[in-house]
């Protein structure tokens, strides 16, 4: 299941779930309880694939892909430094 359809997965279950027919005050408190909850953890899950993103270019298998001298050299100059402009 790819994120974007997790995510309209339960952004759907929570816009279905007001327009359903509540007979109680306890069963729509619950119900608001859900929506909350789930634009809650669409914020999370939000958050989680902005982090993603941020550490693509860290995973193990890009780390072993590099060589000695490339890993001592971003330890030492920071990530990026073969992308940046040298001196004019």
């Amino acid at each position: 299941m790819t994120c974007v359809t997790y995510r309209n997965l339960f952004a759907g279950q929570g816009r279905r779930r007001p327009a359903e027919p509540t007979p109680t005050t306890t069963a729509r408190q619950a119900v608001d309880a859900d929506v909350a909850l789930v634009e809650a953890h669409l914020a999370a899950l939000d958050d989680l694939l902005a982090l993603t993103g941020q550490i693509q270019g860290h995973t193990i298998e890009k780390i072993m892909a590099k060589s000695d001298l490339e890993l001592g050299l971003e330890a030492l100059l920071g990530p990026g430094y073969l992308l940046s402009p040298g001196p004019d």
